[in-house]
């Protein structure tokens, strides 16, 4: 669930009936306003760019500062995204920060993101998009299964931050490549990657969501691949 802009852009997310379990990113890019942020591929560094002057900010001071801003809000939140694939193991570089929040906090967290100099870049029911200090992607929490993902978060941590679990990433991922065919040879190797280290798989979840998108074949195949036995 990354967003991987053009310098000088960022993608706008979009929900529909083709999302079963978030809303995704839509496939068309927007024109970032004057002061937006510029990525780079790097982990480490993003750039501010003011017109004259350039601040570089680390990503992880980024992720702890929001992370303590949903804290002091009391909004329930986990990490998707880059940086829960690294919690589990698999590396993967990244130019945003994903958080999975209790959709019925949002107000709580926009409130308390703004008074810390986020501003909103996008917002709808399911998605909210922050940047200045930062760019910081926010899915919802609002249907039955992204609400069980949060609710289950708290068997790995990053940094002190909880992340979803494995088998829901992958649910992530499968539900990613479908809505945009060309994530579809990376997220396959990430959900195979995660197949491959992660000990015992909850394997009726991970069918569940692959039954969403009949992608169960797709997902049996690359067990096979890992080397690990099904269900």
């Amino acid at each position: 669930m990354q967003i991987r802009g053009r310098v000088g852009s960022r993608r706008r997310p979009h929900g529909g009936t083709d999302c079963p379990i978030v809303p995704l990113r839509a496939q068309t890019e927007t024109a970032a306003p004057p002061g937006a942020w510029r990525f780079t591929p790097h982990i480490t560094l993003i750039y501010y760019l003011t017109g004259r002057d350039v601040a570089i900010a680390s990503i992880t001071d980024l992720l702890d500062s929001v992370h303590a801003c949903l804290e002091a809000a009391g909004v329930d939140h986990a990490l998707i995204g880059a940086f829960a694939l690294a919690a589990w193991g698999v590396q993967r570089a990244t130019n945003d920060i994903d958080f999975l929040i209790d959709g019925a906090k949002v107000a709580a967290a926009r409130s308390a993101l703004e008074n810390k100099g986020f501003t909103v870049f996008h917002a709808s029911d399911e998605v909210l998009q922050m940047a200045g200090p930062g760019p910081v992607d926010f899915v919802l929490a609002r249907r039955p299964l992204s609400q069980a993902m949060l609710a289950r978060a708290s068997a790995r941590t990053f940094r002190g931050i909880k992340c979803i679990g494995p088998e829901d990433l992958i649910g992530l991922k499968i539900q990613a490549y479908k809505n945009d065919p060309r994530r579809e040879l990376q997220d396959r190797a990430d959900i195979q990657r995660l197949i491959e280290v992660t000990p015992s798989p909850d394997w009726a979840r991970i069918k569940q969501y692959a039954d969403l998108f009949s992608e169960w074949a797709t997902v049996e195949d690359l067990r096979r691949r890992a080397g690990r036995n099904g269900p």
